[in-house]
């Protein structure tokens, strides 16, 4: 164990989570609110890995440019003339001023709001204006060839673009490997957004979010109505290499069955599913009723306590579905988001107290999978 990570955490609680034993621990407390530790995992978690960013559909255009944040870093994805996609990062080399703000469209250059630097959409530097004296836009001894933007290596799979922002460029197909076997049989190439759902801030740290994804065990308690329909012991965990998470099978005369009713509700979860996250961001959900539906959430960690979270919702083939549907499905994701956000805000509050220094106990047998994503985490942190 790096001699940096045991500086910022409680030695005895790091020594507590790594050891071997039927109860596991969890991450000492320091793992969710610490400003030192945070800035470590934006270096070494999010910067060095394959890191979810942005969804495509949101970009299909050549011109379309849009400013993203991964490891702390401003970046920014642009679709070339040719329809190539390709990520920067998003600021001006002149004087390092952020240069995109918001999403835009039918660009043909990104330009510099400061001093009116203007780049090509493959990254090139077109004109630095004025740089020589008034009306001359050379100087002796600058290059423009050096000075384009700083290319960051990205690579589009379906709807999602991830990118790697330390350039260190981990082999991309394995880093999607664990996913195949999951995706197996599903048409993705055949793949529709129906709405999108934007939680805005949560006040919890990242990990909380992803924890609370990958673990059945608050299911029952948590969503005693929006998910009626999946029982804690049908449930079973999962894990491939960085793989984690949980799933329900449920036999065909359990599923829609009536759940919705008993629960009082038009719709809930009562059918198959997956819940699934590739280490470090990409959480990936999978609904098997009439029609398959699968929920991608995006998550991008501000601060210790600080998550802005994103989430777009598809169908896989079949038919349109109504506007009803539609929005029933929108309320009970809406549903199901603000109960989870009450629990992982309510844990992140918990951290204040010195009660959880050592990180708490973990469910031998429902908290495996969120044991295993803690131990990439520190695993990366190295």
């Amino acid at each position: 164990m790096s001699d940096l990570l045991r500086d910022i955490v409680e030695p005895e609680a790091l020594e507590g989570f790594l050891a071997a034993g039927p109860v596991p621990r969890g991450l000492p407390a320091e793992a969710y609110t610490s400003q030192r530790f945070f800035e470590l995992e934006e270096a070494r978690v999010f910067a060095r890995s394959w890191t979810l960013c942005a969804f495509a559909h949101e970009l299909s255009s050549p011109g379309d440019v849009v400013p993203v944040t991964v490891a702390g870093l401003p970046l920014v994805l642009v679709r070339g003339k040719e329809g190539e996609l390709r990520a920067f990062h998003n600021v001006c080399r002149h004087r390092g001023l952020k240069l995109v703000d918001k999403p835009c469209s039918k660009r043909h250059r990104l330009v510099c709001p400061y001093h009116n630097w203007s780049y090509g959409l493959d990254g090139r530097l077109v004109n630095a204006s004025n740089f020589g004296g008034h009306g001359v836009h050379q100087a002796e001894g600058f290059d423009y060839e050096s000075h384009g933007l700083a290319e960051v290596p990205c690579r589009q799979w379906h709807d999602w673009i991830f990118v790697n922002a330390a350039g260190n460029e981990p082999d991309f197909e394995a880093f999607l490997a664990p996913l195949m076997p999951v995706v197996e049989g599903l048409d993705l190439a055949n793949i529709d957004p129906l709405f999108k759902i934007d939680s805005g801030i949560f006040e919890a740290n990242w990990k909380f979010i992803c924890e609370n994804f990958v673990e059945p065990y608050h299911v029952p308690v948590t969503h005693p109505e929006t998910a009626a329909g999946q029982p804690l012991k049908d449930h079973y965990l999962l894990r491939d290499n960085h793989l984690v998470g949980c799933a329900i099978d449920l036999d065909e005369g359990k599923m829609g069955n009536g759940s919705a009713r008993k629960a009082n509700r038009d719709y809930c979860l009562d059918i198959s599913a997956r819940y699934f996250l590739l280490f470090p961001n990409f959480l990936f959900f999978i609904y098997f009723g009439e029609e398959t539906h699968v929920n991608v959430m995006l998550n991008t960690p501000l601060a210790p306590d600080k998550n802005h979270q994103r989430r777009v919702i598809y169908q896989i083939g079949g038919g349109e579905p109504s506007e009803e549907a539609i929005e029933g499905w929108r309320q009970l994701n809406n549903d199901v988001v603000a109960e989870d956000r009450f629990m992982v805000e309510g844990l992140q509050e918990g951290r204040r107290s010195p009660v959880t220094w050592n990180g708490g106990v973990l469910s031998p047998a429902w908290e495996g999978s969120q044991h295993a994503f803690q131990e990439l985490v520190i695993q990366a942190m190295k």
